[in-house]
């Protein structure tokens, strides 16, 4: 063997001295042990020993690892749901129409809650399949017309509500929110369901609507805080009042002075020998004024499918405000008074609080199908005549099987021992006659909770025993 020859690692290298297999440098094993003399002249200085590293192998596609594949990120489900617009800032309707416009972009990209707004023309043609009398526009003429609430809510069985609600302080700042909430979407119902995600932002200009854009842009829809409340907002209240007031003026812009309900006197005079016979809910009336004090724009604050009367803007764009400068708005809140609400909850004489009464009421207590409260109301009139005015209080539950077009084909009752076996038939005999919209399944049926209320007379309380004379 030469002097510094490199050996792998791992096997033994031949040196002076030392007794080695000779299989281990190279000699045929059968000749056993023997000694190695060293050569006669000196043997040069081993090299030092360098690592051999081997070479890189080559990987063919053969022999290359799997890759394991790309995971996507889950496709989060995304909801439908309707955003309903209550305006009760200084913004116009167009104006409020640009601010609808960046909350729908905002819900539509909420990664916490994905949601599809239902488009405007989804819900005309929902509006017309109800009008026909149909829940579906494939399904049958309903005994009962739906509404168009109901029509939306089988389109869309597990629809969402959103909400964009601005508002003023009086002399205070404006704001608003974007809340998305999982409650029931039908609006005779009373279920505003838990916050999802929600937004809320303050414009720093409440009279300019690019402010109000750019603070929604700038304000994502979140899931909220445990300790978030809610907000909610205020319906009108309808009345058929004969006289007209005004309730609160509110303005912003550069007024002096500024408007003050004081100021309106002659317009509530007007608006009540113009406008005070006319139906119509308790309404917010806004107003912008040009410099010199007149009335450059008037809009009326309505819902949805309501037309307010002419008359309101007809007579409050004659009203002279003080001259200035600048963008000025006022919002006039107008109410009625001296009549009663034109819709009235059963209560007083006869009812839960007591008093006397000569009448029996029958009123729902409880339903399925999300239906109006005054269809219950007139199921409850349609029984009352099956009591009379002598016996115990009662309830009972009303389960009915209907056909796919809502009309009842069977009965069951649920009675408490008190009824009669006469009111029951009588019960029975009503219900049958009864109308629902379409079922959402062949089969479904119709459950109903009523309460009777006989009439009872307060108790009158014992006279004092007169003092005996001493």
């Amino acid at each position: 063997m030469t002097p510094g020859m490199r050996f792998s690692a791992g096997l033994p290298r031949c040196g002076t001295g030392v007794l080695l297999l000779l299989a281990a440098c190279g000699a045929p094993a059968s000749e056993g042990p023997v000694a190695w003399n060293p050569p006669s002249v000196p043997a040069a200085p081993l090299a030092p020993i360098a690592p051999v590293t081997p070479p890189a192998p080559q990987l063919t596609a053969s022999t290359a690892p799997a890759q394991p594949p790309t995971q996507k990120a889950p496709t989060r489900a995304r909801h439908p749901a309707i955003l309903s617009v209550i305006n009760q800032s200084f913004l116009f309707h167009d104006e409020m129409d640009r601010v609808e416009a960046v909350a729908r972009k905002q819900l539509a990209s909420a990664s916490d809650v994905p949601v599809d707004v239902v488009p405007a023309e989804r819900l005309r043609a929902l509006a017309v399949v109800a009008k026909k009398g149909k829940l579906r526009e494939d399904g049958p003429t309903c005994a009962r017309p739906p509404t168009t609430q109901e029509a939306v809510a089988a389109a869309f069985p597990k629809l969402l509500r959103a909400e964009l609600y601005a508002s003023c302080e009086p002399d205070g700042p404006c704001s608003a929110s974007l809340r998305v909430t999982d409650g029931t979407y039908l609006e005779h119902s009373f279920n505003d369901g838990d916050t999802l995600a929600e937004a809320f932002v303050s414009p720093q200009d409440p009279l300019d609507v690019a402010s109000w854009e750019a603070a929604f842009s700038a304000s994502p829809v979140k899931v909220p805080a445990p300790s978030s409340g809610s907000l909610m907002g205020f319906g009108s209240l309808i009345s058929d009042g004969p006289q007209i007031a005004i309730d609160r003026i509110e303005s912003r812009g550069a007024w002096s002075p500024a408007p003050v309900a004081a100021d309106f006197e002659a317009d509530a005079k007007a608006l009540t020998k113009g406008c005070g016979k006319a139906g119509w809910l308790t309404e917010d009336v806004l107003v912008e004024v040009g410099d010199g004090g007149k009335v450059t724009r008037c809009e009326v604050t309505a819902r949805e499918g309501e037309t307010p009367p002419p008359c309101l803007c007809n007579t409050l764009s004659t009203h002279g405000f003080a001259p200035g400068s600048g963008k000025r708005r006022a919002r006039i809140s107008l109410g009625k008074r001296g009549g009663g609400q034109g819709v009235s909850v059963w209560s007083g004489k006869g009812g839960l609080g007591g008093g006397e009464s000569k009448r029996v009421v029958v009123y729902e207590e409880g339903r399925t199908f999300g239906e109006p409260m005054e269809v219950g109301r007139a199921r409850g009139d349609a029984m009352k005549s099956c009591f009379s005015v002598e016996g115990p209080q009662t309830s009972f539950e009303l389960r009915s099987a209907l056909d796919e077009t809502g009309k009842v084909t069977g009965v069951k009752l649920s009675k408490r021992p008190e009824m009669t076996e006469d009111e029951a038939r009588c019960v029975g005999k009503a219900a049958a006659r009864f109308l629902y919209r379409c079922p959402d399944h062949v089969g479904d049926e119709a459950w109903g909770k009523y309460m009777v209320q006989r009439p009872t007379k307060a108790t009158k309380l014992a006279k004092p025993a007169k003092p005996t004379k001493p």
